[in-house]
Order: C-alpha cells, then sequence, then structure tokens
C-alpha cells in the first residue's frame, strides 16, 4: 500500500518525470524491498513458532494460517511470541501508514493548486478509489493486529482479516485497471467475442 501510495504520488505531483522517476530499476528496488522487509520482519517469530509443542485436535478455527489461530493450539506460554509479533506490528504498520500518509497529503496540496475545477475533480477520482482502499486496509490490520493480546479468535477476528486480505485485493483490479480506458475497451471486446463464440454454440 505504501508504495502504491508513493507511485500515485510520483504521478499526480511529478506527472512529466513519472516514467524517469518510476523506471523498471526503480520498481524492481520498491518489490525487492517489500519482499525483504517481509520476509526478515516476520522470519524472528515463524522460527520461534516452528519450535512451538502443539497438542489435541490442532485444528485452525480461521480461513487461513495466521498468527494467533496457530499460537492459540500451543500446549505452552507463547507471551514472549505474541510480544515480539506485536513489536515488529508496531513498528511496521504505523511505519507504512506515515509514508502513505505523507504521500496523501502531498498529493492533495497538489490537486487543491490545480487550476481547472476538470482537472482537480479527475485527479481526486483518480485517487479516492485507492484511498477507499488504504483506509479500510489499514484500519482494519491496525485493529486486528496492534493490541498486546493476540490470542482469542473470535468471529470479529475473522471477519477482520476477511476484509484486508480478500476484500482489498479484489477492488485492486478496478482501481488500477478497470478504471483506464484502453483496458475497458479491451475487456468490452473481449467480452463481446466471448458472447459471439457462445451463440455460435
Amino acid at each position: 500500500m505504501a508504495v502504491m501510495s508513493l507511485d500515485r504520488y510520483v504521478a499526480i505531483c511529478h506527472p512529466l518525470h513519472y516514467t524517469a522517476i518510476m523506471n523498471s530499476r526503480l520498481c524492481l528496488q520498491l518489490i525487492l524491498g517489500c519482499w525483504a522487509l517481509s520476509f526478515l520482519s516476520m522470519f524472528p517469530p515463524i522460527i520461534m513458532i516452528m519450535q512451538l509443542p502443539f497438542c489435541g485436535l490442532n485444528v485452525m478455527d480461521h480461513f487461513y494460517c495466521d498468527f494467533s489461530p496457530l499460537l492459540e493450539l500451543s500446549c505452552t506460554d507463547t507471551g514472549f511470541i505474541e510480544e515480539l509479533l506485536f513489536i515488529t506490528l508496531i513498528i511496521i504498520l504505523p511505519g507504512t501508514l506515515l509514508v502513505t500518509a505523507v504521500s496523501y497529503g502531498c498529493i492533495i496540496v497538489t490537486i487543491l493548486h490545480i487550476p481547472s475545477s476538470a482537472g482537480r475533480r479527475k485527479a481526486f477520482s483518480t485517487c479516492s478509489a485507492h484511498l477507499i482502499v488504504v483506509t479500510v486496509f489499514y484500519s482494519t490490520c491496525i485493529y486486528r493486529y496492534i493490541r498486546p493480546e493476540q490470542r482469542g479468535g473470535q468471529d470479529s477476528d475473522k471477519v477482520l482479516s476477511l476484509f484486508f486480505s480478500v476484500l482489498t485485493q479484489t477492488l485492486n483490479p478496478y482501481i488500477y485497471s478497470l478504471r483506464n480506458r484502453q483496458v475497458k475497451q479491451a475487456l468490452k471486446e473481449r467480452v463481446l467475442k466471448f458472447s459471439g463464440s457462445l451463440r455460435q454454440m
């Protein structure tokens, strides 16, 4: 989300330099940086969880392998791992949220300086959908994960997890491609071609 907001920042605040700034080398560095940060931040807790003894039915009450329902299956005290996860998330989530907030702050200032109302409307329309997804993602993630006690897999945790793991990902194609005129035209042609082939059957 932070990298996407940086991309929006460059596209709106520096449109003439966009291709020079967001070149393939920088895009690769940003992707590798996201992967490296994700891997390095979660590697120590995962190694510790792998050492835990598990007992009982080992049936997880969740729709994916999340930390808190996994810790509930352990027969031993997991307090240290929960604290480590909390500290890791309290650094990462607000850190990326700060990058996103600063990017959008600069975007809003730039949009407000656009002289034409049509230009302002177009810029706001480009960013509004992404801003909604960012808000849903961060609000559910922060409420779900940034709390000292991670045990207690309530149904509300599953609903929140569904929001940031499925809903935001489902909205991304609409935000980044289906609003594009060329993509809409290509999709329309594909649908017409598909419906034509169905009629021939």
